[in-house]
């Protein structure tokens, strides 16, 4: 039977490349260092069965796929409740404005429960390593959640979370994987979401 938890914290890859080549880095590739994922397939994560009545769930996402990940809870049949902001303090300008924010959307399935309330929804941290998210950004989940807690995708482990994902050693299995050569959408037929994807895992 599958463990199930009071949070989960996701991360997901989501379909992007690098900034387009510019004239000052024409060697630069325009592709990930990690593999990504479709958004039927990041759809079609389990996230509702993983996740406890009155569980919260806290969803990354940048100004590209905000949409995107509005889409997402609701297709996770959540109810957003706000969204932190994380400052980075530096950024990139490509083609127009500095983007300097991420942005971690809360959401919760049932009854809407918090262990501690007025905490802010902006904070500031540097970046480290690329997609990284800061230390600072998990005590703000731990002030506000019950474990258990589960970090999808996660780059490391931190404290008593449990983790998943292709740079850890996951503390559960998520199958059956797609085959990471084809990386084809899945369709999503249901509010069930079963979990039909992940070349996350097939690349451990």
């Amino acid at each position: 039977m599958q463990k199930t938890y009071k949070t989960l914290l996701i991360d997901p890859p989501w379909p992007q490349g690098k900034t387009g080549k510019r004239s000052v880095r024409p060697n630069q590739e325009t592709t990930l260092d990690y593999p990504t994922m479709s958004l039927a397939d990041i759809t079609a994560l389990p996230i509702y069965d993983l996740l406890e009545s009155d569980g919260l769930v806290f969803l990354w996402t940048t100004d590209r796929f905000m949409e995107e990940a509005h889409v997402l809870l609701r297709a996770w049949g959540l109810k957003k409740h706000c969204i932190f902001v994380w400052n980075k303090n530096t950024g990139v300008c490509p083609f127009s404005v500095q983007f300097r924010n991420e942005y971690l959307l809360m959401a919760y399935k049932g009854k809407f429960v918090l262990k501690k309330i007025g905490v802010p929804t902006n904070f500031s941290a540097s970046v480290t390593k690329h997609s990284e998210k800061p230390l600072v950004s998990y005590t703000l989940i731990e002030s506000l959640s019950y474990e258990p807690r589960l970090e999808l995708f996660a780059r490391r482990k931190i404290g008593e979370w449990d983790v998943w994902g292709n740079e850890v050693t996951s503390s559960l299995s998520l199958s059956p994987p797609i085959r990471e050569e084809t990386r084809e959408p899945s369709p999503v037929s249901s509010p069930s979401l079963l979990f039909t994807a992940s070349c996350w895992e097939q690349s451990r």
